[in-house]
């Protein structure tokens, strides 16, 4: 019995094995198996000889091969359940799902979570110096407007204050506007300003106005100093609470807008008229400039302008790019080309030119501007025909007859009540010809005494 029972067991595993290997296995399995059994009948006459495979019976099906376990850790096949016990791979490009009672790990670059009931770790403080002045360079005596900053990037802190150092020949002026979240107090010296957050506490930001002396010489750099103060509290990055920013004196430089070329009266429907302004550097300096604004409005647009580049559109506005140095004397001209609808007629249109943003070396901003106007009149007003000439032949005497029409001297145009009511052209008529009746009088009573 128990030679039988072995000889089941490898007849099961080689038929599993024959199966994996493919058909070509089962040839040979035939062969085995014939050489097997004459070897076998050789040996013993009729009996079966321990450990072969008996070969099976004609006409039956062979025992059934059992599926080989799974590998742990493997997929199962596709089509099958996992074993019991075992657990799916997790599908390709996917995450395992982790174990029962354990911790996900986090994802690379980020903190993993607290365990319930505790609290975050506090971020560690950084408080940055910041400090933007108003442009890189300023003339002799003219003001300059400072935004110095301290703030919070992280952690938190009780109070953050700054001091802020001028360089010499440049004082505080004030604060601008309501840009200062706080109150900033010259010192002593006037040298620096201390700036504390409103109720001393939060970080600060004040924006004010300085203004270098008149005797501050064209070269001179000025350098201006944001220093942050958070008291006791500790930074984690020192390195990055002072800033520093520097400011070019220079010569200043008048810049002015004119419309130079412009219609001298009205202008009449449907009349194309030529303008022209014009942007000149009256130094004595060299003058940056960004761009010529022009105010075009919605209801009428030149029907010819500069194309693009320089300049380009806006709703209702039309802006001409400089972005360079304009040297003393230097002009830009702008040329536009109007035509205007019949609709437009009894109207005024204007349009007013400008520098898109004020010129820190400029002593003189009333030239900063100018506007254009038209005044829109009707085509081909009729002109007033002219009076007819007086002729040879006499003038009958009008009737009079009241009249209503107003007179310069006042009144209705008749004179004052005499009884005659006599207008006042026929009075000089009639006078006008007793003057000649006179006069011919006077000629032949000479005559005659000659």
């Amino acid at each position: 019995m128990y030679a039988r029972g072995g000889r089941v067991a490898v007849a099961a595993g080689a038929a599993a094995l024959t199966l994996l290997a493919g058909p070509g296995a089962w040839a040979a399995q035939g062969e085995l198996g014939a050489g097997a059994g004459t070897e076998a009948g050789a040996g013993s006459g009729a009996g079966e000889v321990s450990g072969t495979v008996p070969a099976p019976d004609a006409g039956s099906a062979p025992a059934p091969v059992p599926a080989p376990a799974p590998d742990a850790g493997s997929a199962p096949a596709p089509g099958t359940e996992p074993g019991p016990g075992t657990k799916p791979a997790p599908e390709p490009g996917t995450k395992p799902a982790p174990e029962p009672g354990t911790k996900p790990a986090p994802e690379p670059g980020t903190k993993p979570a607290p365990d319930p009931g505790t609290k975050p770790a506090p971020e560690p403080l950084d408080v940055e110096a910041r400090l933007y002045p108003d442009s890189d360079f300023v003339a002799p005596g003219r003001s300059l407007g400072v935004r110095a900053i301290a703030g919070v990037n992280t952690g938190t802190v009780q109070r953050a204050g700054l001091t802020l150092s001028l360089p010499p020949g440049v004082t505080y002026v004030k604060d601008i506007d309501d840009a200062t979240s706080g109150s900033c107090k010259p010192s002593a010296d006037g040298r620096s300003l201390s700036c504390t957050p409103n109720g001393g506490v939060g970080e600060v930001s004040a924006y004010v106005e300085l203004k270098v002396g008149a005797d501050v010489a064209p070269g001179t750099v000025l350098t201006f100093t944001n220093t942050v103060d958070i008291g006791d509290a500790v930074d984690s990055k020192p390195e990055n609470n002072v800033r520093t920013e520097k400011v070019t004196v220079r010569t200043p430089a008048d810049l002015g807008v004119k419309w130079t070329t412009k219609p001298k009266g009205p202008v009449k429907v449907g009349q194309e008229v030529l303008t022209e302004v014009t942007v000149t550097n009256h130094g004595p300096g060299a003058a940056p400039l960004d761009a010529v604004s022009f105010w075009m409005g919605f209801d009428h647009w030149p029907v010819k302008s500069p194309g693009y580049p320089p300049c380009w559109a806006d709703p209702g506005t039309m802006i001409c790019d400089v972005f360079r140095e304009l040297a003393p004397g230097e002009t830009l001209k702008y040329a536009f080309t109007w035509k205007f609808p019949k609709t437009a007629a009894g109207t005024e249109y204007r349009v007013p030119a400008s520098l898109y943003s004020a010129n820190p070396l400029d002593p003189n901003r009333a030239n900063d501007k100018d506007e254009l106007v038209f005044k829109i009149v009707k085509a081909g007003t009729p002109k007033p025909s002219p009076s007819p000439k007086p002729s040879g032949s006499p003038t009958p005497t009008p009737t009079p007859s009241p009249s209503s029409a107003p007179s310069p001297a006042g009144g209705s145009g008749q004179l004052a009540a005499t009884g005659a009511g006599m207008p006042v052209a026929g009075l000089t008529a009639g006078a006008g010809a007793l003057v000649l009746t006179g006069g011919a009088l006077v000629v032949a009573r000479r005559r005659r005494s000659s």
